[in-house]
């Protein structure tokens, strides 16, 4: 082997280093391509001072770029570290070309690593700098400063007296506590390294970089529980950033596989192997699975019956009425929805026609399930079917618990519940454990913007019947199927005629491409936030996610997704819903309606040609093709079931104007620049300032159609369908 060995010999550290150092440039600068999912990431300041402790904001910015900058200087290290192991023992343990431990390669090893660290700080400067000011810039700085000075002080005054600590109590002749830890560890190792001893051991002892290694990641484990006791801590603020959490998982990845990979090279099995295999063995468990939590037994209300005929026309007796389909898209579609009702509420509210009064039922799929929640949770609170008051939309409770950041929590599930339970996912033994991970980690923070922690759908299904609140359809999809799973608070789906209401023994329904959750897991209750959380299972984001029944993990159960893999748009559910409403055979008199699509995101033109060609093109365009079916499909489809619905005898015999208005939002901004909305559960101050001009300026003509709609009803003028936010 020669010299250009080390390319792949070094691949581990040398990942971590095009991850710290390319991280900011794909994610913050110019039109950065990772900029809508991962500019989140990098935005320190508004973290820092949310949660209403207005006081505690520049503590909390000095605290976020200290941490980042501690922990992006300790990557690294841990990069430096592991790079250093390979190259000056490459030669004994791999037989690659010698290097010698000159001192521009000890530079080297040091300063290329620590560069890349300051561009990732640097593009948390970039993404917080806002407006600037003297406070917010004064503690960007502090904080800067003071991770790197308590960086070189643990680099240097610590990590010498830590040397000496470790490198005294080796021998075995002593018998304190901390000497005979360290002497059976480091012990231990020497034993497991006699195995293969080439570049481990020295005169039979572990060679001083191996334990300086182990040294250091011993000091990253100790940093990542230390971080764990402050998550844990009770505490309304937010003192550990998302950023800081994504750096420490990097830095125990980087230290695991760099010492996976320097034993397994010398044998030339790839790490990769090693992972896939120890994965596919640990995944034999019943237990490495992720699952959501439900109810033991069913209140009698989620038996109780609520047809779409009845939830469309119950106590309305002719005056027009409101159904909603929310789309999904992360963060962007929950506020969006958020805004778009709580808008058309503010503009109404002080008429006779209130649109919170005229809204039967609303059809969510993913982020737009979110935002609904939060709307539908202050539906009834202060009276029968009514919003609260709107003073400030910007400040108005349920919009802003729709745009609050969720980021932070999906961090913490990964870096710490994901992590441990899928290396050893054996040691889940209780069910709190079953249900701990990234996905119930977001669903705890939404339950703790609720008015309540626990609000059973069931209590839902029964305000939705009285009229305190609009049903609710929450679409999610089986993976296993395909199908739609419909977890409503209204009925599509009917128990079968003669039969028990929850009957294990009944067939699957003869309908396809749907299922409702309350007759596929008839003995069991949700809540509306698991509910909601279900609906909202964005791709890697949240995990696909099972029932965890009595009987334990073992039985085989459907696993459930989100519902954009079916329709990202809430469109066909609600076209079906109001299909079932106008043909049920005791229809009589219809009101008016009027469908509400919220979009969170710009549907555009279709693509132009772009000139692909080549064999690249024709090995991917199975799978471009697929993808752009996806959505154009989706969209093709709703759009036709509307026009079929709106076209249809039962309409027209009952002279019923069927209307649509889309509230979509906009493409390019005032300034006509292309418009990228984040696809992470965080909102950038720059974000909430186009979401607010979007309403404001963009969607009047759309706004006012529905206060005429409201108001006049059938002899409301204006045309069937009208779309605003191009």
């Amino acid at each position: 082997m020669t010299h250009w060995a080390y390319l792949y010999l070094l691949r581990v550290p040398l990942l971590a280093w095009l991850v710290l150092v390319g991280l900011a440039p794909l994610s913050v600068w110019g039109a950065a391509p990772l900029g809508p999912v991962l500019r989140g990431l990098f935005d320190l300041a508004p973290a820092a001072g949310g949660g209403g402790n207005a006081g505690l904001v520049p503590l909390r910015i000095v605290v976020a770029f200290g941490l980042v900058t501690l922990q992006a200087l300790m990557a690294a290290t841990a990069i430096g570290v592991t790079a250093r192991l390979v190259v000056l023992e490459g030669a004994v343990r791999f037989g690659a070309g010698l290097v010698t431990n000159t001192p521009g390669v000890r530079l080297s090893l040091r300063v290329a690593p620590a560069l890349a660290a300051l561009v990732l700080v640097g593009g948390a400067w970039s993404q917080s700098w806002g407006e600037g000011g003297f406070g917010r810039i004064g503690g960007m700085t502090v904080g800067t400063v003071g991770g790197i000075a308590l960086f070189y002080v643990l680099a240097t005054d610590v990590q010498r007296w830590l040397w000496r600590y470790v490198r005294g109590r080796r021998r075995a002749d002593r018998r304190h506590l901390g000497s005979r830890a360290v002497h059976r560890l480091v012990g231990g190792l020497e034993r497991l390294a006699t195995l293969s001893p080439a570049g481990y051991l020295r005169d039979g002892q572990l060679h001083d970089r191996h334990v300086h290694a182990l040294l250091q990641a011993g000091v990253a484990a100790l940093v990542y529980v230390g971080l764990l006791l402050v998550k844990l801590t009770p505490t309304d603020v937010a003192w550990v950033p998302t950023l800081c959490l994504v750096l420490t998982l990097l830095i125990v990845v980087c230290y695991v596989l760099g010492a996976v990979t320097f034993f397994f090279d010398r044998f030339r099995v790839p790490v990769l192997l090693v992972v896939l295999a120890y994965f596919t063995v640990v995944g034999l468990s019943a237990r490495a699975d992720s699952f959501f939590r439900t109810a033991e037994a069913p209140a009698p209300a989620w038996q109780e019956p609520n047809t779409p005929l009845f939830q469309l026309t119950r106590a309305r007796t002719g005056r027009p009425v409101v159904l909603v389909a929310a789309t999904g898209g992360g963060i962007q579609a929950s506020a969006w929805t958020a805004r778009v009702l709580a808008g058309l509420h503010q503009d109404t509210e002080r008429t006779p026609a209130r649109f919170d009064e005229a809204v039967r039922v609303i059809s969510s799929v993913s982020g737009g399930s979110v935002g609904a929640l939060f709307m539908l949770d202050a539906w009834g609170l202060p009276g029968a079917g009514r919003l609260p008051p709107v003073d400030d939309l910007d400040t108005y409770g349920p919009v802003a618990n729709a745009e609050a950041s969720s980021l932070d929590d999906v961090a913490w599930g990964l870096v710490y519940s994901d992590v441990v339970y899928s290396l050893l996912p054996m040691v889940r033994a209780a069910d709190w454990m079953l249900t701990s991970d990234r996905g119930s980690s977001i669903e705890s923070a939404w339950r703790a913007r609720l008015s309540r922690r626990r609000f059973p759908l069931a209590e839902w299904r029964t305000e939705a019947v009285a009229g305190r609140r609009p049903a609710v359809i929450f679409n999610a999809t089986l993976v296993e199927s395909g199908e739609r799973l419909l977890i409503a608070t209204t009925d599509l789906e009917r128990a079968v005629a003669g039969r028990p209401w929850c009957d294990p023994t009944a067939p699957p329904p003869a309908n396809v491409g749907r299922r409702d959750f309350r007759l596929l897991y008839c003995d069991r209750e949700i809540e509306a936030v698991t509910a909601a959380r279900l609906s909202a299972t964005f791709p890697y984001v949240t995990p696909a996610t099972r029932i965890l029944r009595r009987a334990g993990p073992r039985r085989p159960e459907y696993h459930v997704v989100d519902g954009g893999y079916y329709d990202n748009y809430g469109v066909a559910t609600l076209i079906e819903w109001l299909n079932d409403a106008i043909r049920d055979e005791a229809a009589g008199a219809l009101p008016s309606i009027l469908i509400v699509e919220i979009r969170a995101k710009p549907v555009g033109e279709p693509t132009g040609p772009d000139g692909s060609r080549g064999l690249l093109f024709q090995a991917l365009h199975p799978v471009t093709t697929m993808l752009q079916v996806w959505g154009t499909g989706q969209l093709s489809h709703n759009e036709l079931d509307a026009r079929l619905l709106q076209a249809s005898a039962r309409l027209a015999a009952q002279n019923v104007r069927l209307r649509r208005v889309i509230f979509e939002f906009p493409s390019v901004d005032v300034t006509g620049v292309p418009i990228r909305p984040p696809l992470s559960w965080h909102l950038t101050p720059d974000d909430l300032v186009t979401l607010r001009w979007a309403w404001e300026y963009r969607m009047d003509p759309c706004r006012q159609l529905v206060r005429d709609f409201l108001r006049d009803g059938p002899r409301a003028g204006g045309p069937e369908l009208l779309r605003c936010g191009l």
